[in-house]
C-alpha cells in the first residue's frame, strides 16, 4: 500500500520532505536578481551650455522613460536629466561637473548592470569625461553635436570616451538660424579656435551619424511652413530636438536592454525549469510502501 509520509521521512532518506510553500533560499536568490536586474540601469541625458530645465535632453529623457518603463520595467528615476555644470551652465569657461553627475548616478545605484550617458553640445564633453569614471564601462555612449570646451578642442586623454558603443550625431549647418523660413539664413560655424563652434566632428571611437535636416520620429523631414515644402536644417541649437535622433538613441538602448532581458529569461525559465524538477524528485521520496 503506498501513501504520502506527512510527519516524518522515511528511514535511510537524506533529504528532508518537500514542503509545496517553502522555495529554498537559492531558487529566491536567483529569481530575485532576475526581477532586480531592471533597477540596475542608469540613462542620463545631459544638456549643454545655457540649457536649463527644459530642452531637447530633457524631452528625450521623457520619451525613454515612458517608452522603456512600460517595455522593460525600468525605474523611471533611473532616467534622469542634468545640466553639463550644476553650478552654472551658462558660463563657457567652465568645466562639467563629472563628481555631481557621478553622485547622482551612484544615489540610484551602486552596482550598475546597464549605463547609457547621452548629451549634446557640453553636455557631450561632460559624457565624454564621465565615461572614464564611471563604476562600470558605459554600454552606450550618445554625443549629440558634443562641444569640448569654448575652443571646442578635444584634450587626450580626459575628453575621449570610453564605451562598448559610441555615437556621434553632428551637423554642418550653422550655431543657429535667424529664422525658420527661409531655411538657409543661418549663423555659421566658426572654426575650432574661433569661440563657439559646430559640434566637434570625428570623436575617436565613435560611429559618425550625420544630420542635415530636423525629422520626425519616423524619419520624415519637417516642412518650413505649411506653404514652403523645403525641409528645416539641423542646427547646433536645434539638433537635440531632432526626433529622429530620439529615435535612434531609443534604438540603440533598446537593442541593448533586449539583449539583457533575453538573457535573463533563459535564466528565469532555467531557475524555475530546477524547481519543478527539485518538487517532483522530493515527491518521490516522500512516497513508498509501508
Amino acid at each position: 500500500m503506498k501513501r504520502l509520509v506527512a510527519k516524518s521521512k522515511r528511514t535511510g532518506f537524506s533529504k528532508p520532505l518537500f514542503n509545496p510553500r517553502v522555495v529554498t533560499l537559492s531558487a529566491r536568490s536567483a529569481v530575485y536578481n532576475i526581477d532586480k536586474s531592471s533597477g540596475d540601469v542608469v540613462i542620463v541625458c545631459i544638456s549643454g551650455f545655457r540649457g536649463g530645465n527644459s530642452n531637447g535632453m530633457t524631452s528625450l529623457r521623457d520619451t525613454l522613460r515612458e517608452k522603456l518603463t512600460a517595455k522593460y520595467g525600468i525605474n523611471p528615476n533611473n532616467i534622469f536629466h542634468i545640466k553639463w555644470n550644476q553650478e552654472n551652465d551658462s558660463n563657457p569657461r567652465n568645466i562639467p561637473l563629472i563628481s555631481d553627475i557621478n553622485k547622482e548616478m551612484l544615489k540610484r545605484t551602486k552596482n550598475p548592470r546597464y549605463v547609457a550617458l547621452i548629451g549634446h553640445s557640453f553636455g557631450g564633453w561632460a559624457a565624454s569625461r564621465l565615461s572614464r569614471v564611471t563604476l562600470k564601462i558605459p554600454d552606450f555612449v550618445g554625443l549629440v553635436d558634443p562641444v569640448y570646451g569654448s575652443a571646442n578642442t578635444l584634450k587626450k586623454p580626459e575628453d575621449v570616451p570610453r564605451g562598448k558603443k559610441i555615437i556621434e550625431w553632428f551637423q554642418n549647418n550653422g550655431i543657429t538660424g535667424l529664422a525658420n523660413c527661409p531655411p538657409y539664413l543661418r549663423v555659421p560655424c566658426t572654426s575650432d579656435r574661433e569661440g563657439f563652434s559646430c559640434g566637434f566632428q570625428g570623436v575617436p571611437g565613435a560611429v559618425q551619424r550625420p544630420v542635415k535636416y530636423l525629422r520626425t520620429w519616423n524619419g520624415a523631414r519637417i516642412p518650413c511652413s505649411k506653404t514652403n515644402n523645403s525641409p528645416l536644417l539641423a542646427y547646433h541649437t536645434s539638433i537635440d530636438d531632432d526626433q529622429r535622433v530620439h529615435h535612434e538613441i531609443f534604438n540603440q538602448i533598446d537593442r541593448d536592454l533586449s539583449k539583457i532581458i533575453k538573457q535573463n529569461s533563459v535564466h528565469k525559465r532555467l531557475v524555475t525549469a530546477k524547481i519543478k524538477v527539485k518538487r517532483r524528485s522530493d515527491l518521490r521520496y516522500v512516497k513508498g510502501d509501508i
